[in-house]
């Protein structure tokens, strides 16, 4: 009988020992972590198959992967927006905090990719970076309350009785155009329709691609 219980024993030592030696991080002078990993506040805690634990500040981590984190790390300043058009009209704050987020790249190509990541509250933020570039840039945007006097007209991103909209802030625009200078033969009209989704930033940068 013990010889049938040593065996279910010894699988699930060597599946954990297993699992968190495909869980590491890498920080940014390249030293790799493997463990189990944990997030607190603005540290990530890797324990060992051993049960030795280690702490280190996210600003020094530049990959992850875990089984609840995968991708770049970005910790810095981040700048959130209110796209909602109820809690806009109550406060339009949006004030810079630090914070730690995991980017996941969603389009790669020669010259610059495409991250995305979400905060708390399920907004997401786009993030940039050229192949030159050490880290990625955040794609800023914001919104205001903008009262129009006739409601039937087109409205950017949603309207409600009174002629109340959201005008978006294309931050973003100013900030690829710095990025892609080098490249004079994309259009103004093609700027002016790029909108804060992930489609519309890959429409910008296979443009930018084609660039020589």
């Amino acid at each position: 009988m013990k010889h049938y219980l040593i065996l279910p024993i010894f699988l699930l030592f060597t599946f954990s020992s297993f699992a968190q030696k495909s869980e590491y991080l890498i920080t940014n002078t390249g030293d790799s972590l493997y463990g189990s990993i944990q997030l607190n506040k603005n540290y990530f805690t890797v324990t060992t198959p051993e049960n030795e634990s280690r702490s280190i500040h996210a600003g020094k981590v530049k990959q992850i992967n875990s089984l609840h984190y995968k991708g770049t790390i970005f910790y810095g300043s981040l700048l959130p927006y209110n796209d909602d058009l109820y809690y806009n009209n109550l406060s339009s704050a949006t004030d810079r905090f630090d914070t730690v987020l995991v980017l996941k790249t969603i389009y790669k190509s020669p010259k610059i990719d495409l991250l995305q990541a979400y905060d708390k509250l399920k907004r997401i933020y786009y993030f940039v970076q050229k192949h030159t570039d050490s880290a990625a840039t955040q794609m800023l945007v914001n919104y205001q309350i903008q009262i129009i006097e006739n409601p039937g007209g087109p409205v950017l991103v949603q309207t409600i009785k009174g002629g109340i909209k959201l005008q978006q802030i294309k931050i973003y625009t100013v900030q690829l155009k710095n990025m892609m200078a080098d490249c004079v033969s994309i259009k103004e009209q093609e700027w002016e329709a790029i909108d804060y989704r992930s489609y519309s930033f890959i429409r910008i940068i296979k443009l930018y691609n084609k660039c020589n």
